[in-house]
Formats: structure tokens, sequence, C-alpha cells
């Protein structure tokens, strides 16, 4: 089979990531519908949150050193180990489950950089872009089942049989991860280093805008699907954990659809410049469905305009940065790319923690709401991404090099 190591890698990275989603999705269900303690759910997510921008950093300093096989071998083994370990012990109390999710949190956002780093190594190919448009279906395809396997198999299955489940999907992430050969070992070259990544991004003023953007997102959605989204289906509107499964399972068949659907017809109609903008608006117009509605309907709704949104913003910039970034920092680029996107999430966590605490959980969708709205502007009035937007595949191979020679080459 062609390309069988890239295809087998997307495969063990969806059952993996999946998996670890799933674990915290259980998190969720235990602490809210068992032990009542939402709060303290919130400050898990947060710890959580924080232990993974702290790895992102140091991946970003001396992941290209190890060989990219190393990395997703030792963190699907990890998780695999400690999921073992909580089989052995037979109890799913707050205090030991949320230690698992924080542990796997970390091991599953280590190999995320690597699934766009690493393909050049696996997809041996002149259509490179179809290679990362594949891996931004899988991300989407990694939303949908990590939320209906939390929600169909907590429904079905106790806590602590639903660990034993996970435990066995994560080792056979472990043995597909072991079975794949890169046609070349990834060794960091001499001469670059994550600061050469930081030096590019700060003087690239596309990548700065979008890097803004996408962190505001991320401190915006990952409170609503992880912590406001379970607290909206069990206290509000009163359904099971298989209602909070299949609300964050709309969100990734939006990112589905979107990814193979309506990604390529906007940009056809509308222009990539356009599109992105709508896009980031779109995200924003969901926000507001399910605060004016204020059903679980109107949850579905938003959640899938949501993820729609976000898949067709992600695979828009992805496209350009991973092309026209030198391919001699992208995997540092990446790594610093993700680790500053995801820096403020435990704020935003714990900013919407506090808002229950007092009550205000409607303000605080209000205001995430003109935030995002902001971000859509800016993008579309940004004269560098206009220019970027309109480049086809060809012109925008390095093309950073030329636009930014300075953030690229700041000793010339």
């Amino acid at each position: 089979m062609k390309h069988k190591s890239f295809y087998l890698y997307q495969a063990a990275d969806v059952i993996f990531t999946s998996s670890c989603r799933a674990i915290g999705m259980l998190l969720s269900w235990v602490m809210i519908e068992i032990y009542a303690l939402k709060v303290e759910l919130g400050w898990f997510i947060s710890l959580s949150w924080l232990v993974q921008v702290s790895t992102l950093i140091v991946l970003g300093l001396f992941s290209e050193r190890v060989s990219k096989n190393i990395i997703p071998v030792f963190c699907s083994i990890t998780s695999f180990m400690c999921l073992i370990i909580l089989n052995i012990d037979g109890t799913t109390e707050p205090l030991k489950l949320g230690s698992i999710y924080i542990i796997t949190s970390l091991l599953c956002i280590a190999i995320q950089p690597i699934g766009a780093s690493i393909i050049p190594d696996l997809y041996k190919s002149d259509s490179i872009e179809r290679a990362f448009r594949i891996r931004g279906f899988v991300n989407s395809i990694n939303t949908v089942l990590g939320a209906a396997i939390s929600g169909v198999v907590i429904k079905s299955f106790s806590a602590d049989q639903t660990v034993l489940i996970l435990t066995v999907s994560v080792g056979i992430s472990v043995a597909m991860f072991l079975s794949i050969k890169t046609n070349k070992v990834a060794i960091k070259e001499v001469g670059y280093s994550s600061s050469a990544a930081i030096t590019a991004l700060l003087g690239n003023k596309v990548e700065r805008m979008l890097v803004i953007v996408s962190t505001l997102s991320n401190f915006i959605l990952t409170p609503t699907l992880m912590y406001i989204t379970p607290i909206l289906v069990v206290e509000k509107y009163k359904f099971s954990a298989l209602t909070i499964g299949l609300s964050e399972a709309t969100f990734g068949i939006g990112m589905f659809i979107g990814s193979i659907v309506v990604c390529g017809k906007l940009n056809y109609i509308l222009g990539v410049r356009v599109a992105t903008a709508c896009s980031i608006s779109l995200v924003g117009f969901s926000l507001l469905i399910i605060l004016i509605i204020n059903n679980v309907a109107s949850l579905y709704v938003g959640l899938f305009f949501a993820g729609l949104g976000v898949v067709i913003y992600n695979i828009n910039t992805t496209k350009i940065r991973c092309s026209a970034t030198p391919p001699s920092i992208r995997g540092s680029f990446e790594s610093i790319f993700l680790a500053i996107c995801i820096l403020p999430i435990p704020v935003g966590i714990a900013l919407s923690t506090l808002m229950v605490e007092s009550g205000n959980l409607e303000w605080s969708l209000a205001l995430f709401s003109l935030v995002i709205f902001a971000s859509a502007i800016a993008v579309f009035i940004s004269k560098d991404f206009q220019k970027m937007a309109r480049l086809d595949d060809i012109e925008l191979n390095n093309y950073y090099i030329k636009l930014y020679p300075k953030a690229y080459h700041p000793n010339s």
C-alpha cells in the first residue's frame, strides 16, 4: 500500500487521541453527576492545560533533536501503563481519575505538533497538500470519535468498565505506533532551534495575527466544550452523559462536513480571505445561538456551526503556514505556535469557573461572542493576509522568506 506508514500513523493518532479525550469526558461525567464537584472539575481542567503549555514549550526546544518516531511511541506506552494502574486499583475516585486525565492530556498534546511535522517523512509525493488536508480531516475525526466513545460507552457501561475499554484502545494505538517506519530519521539540523521559530513568529505579521486569533478561539471554545457544555446538559437541561457526548460530537460533525464539503466550495466562491473571516464570524454566531435560543437543540446547532467555522479557519491558515514556512523550522514553529495558542486556555476555564460560581454564565458567552467577531474583522482587514490568501500552492512555497526576510534571516 502506497504511503502505508502515513495512513497507519493517522489511524493510530485517531485511536490514541480519541481515547485520551474520552478520559476527559469520563472525568467530567464522574465529577459532575456522581460527586457534584463542578468547580473542582474546572480547576482540574485548568491545571491540565497549564501542564500542556509547558510540554509544548519544552517540545519547541528539544523535539527535533529526537527521532519523530520516539515521541508518539513513548506517549502512548506511558498512557497505556497509567490506565493499567488505574484498572488494577479498581476505583475512579476524582483525585485518581483526575491525575490520570492530567497525565494523558499532557501525553496527548505532545504528539500533536509531530502529526504535522512528520508528514514530509511519511508522505513522499508531489501532492503534499493532500496530506495536510488529510491531517485536517483526522483532527475532525478525533473530535467526533472522542465524543462518541465517551457518550455511548459511559452511557452503556460503568466507569470501571469504561476505563478498561479505553485501556484496550490505547494499547492498540501503541502497537500501531510501533509499526510505523519513516523514510528518514528526522534529526534537528545544526543552526536551527526554537529560538529561530520564535524570531520568525515575532517578525511575521500574518502568523502573529493568526496566532492571536487562534489563541482567543481556544480561550473561548475550550471552556465552552469541556466545561460549560457538560454543566448546561446535566444541570440546566437535565440530560445524561450520552447527551454530553452527542453535543460534542455535533462539533466534530461540523468539522467533518466543513473539511470535506464546505471549505473548498466556500474558498472557491468567496476566496480564501473572505471565507476565513466568515469562518471566524460563524464561531461567534454559534455562541449567540446557544445563548439566545437556550435549549438543548440550540446547543447542538451552535456547536455544529462552531465546528464548521473552526475547521475552515484551520484548513486555510494551516495550509498557508505549512507551505510558506521554511521546512527547516516547521516542526519548532508548529510547537511554539500551538503552545502560544493554548496558553490562555487555563485562564479561560478559570474565568468560566468563576462565572459559574457567580451565576453569570450567560454574560461569559455574550462576551466571548463579541471577541470572536472582533477577530474576524482583524483578519478581513489585514493587507498581508489578503496577499497570502491570493497566492497559489506553488507561489506559497517558502513565501514567508520573501515577505519577511528579516524575520527568517535576522543576521543578513
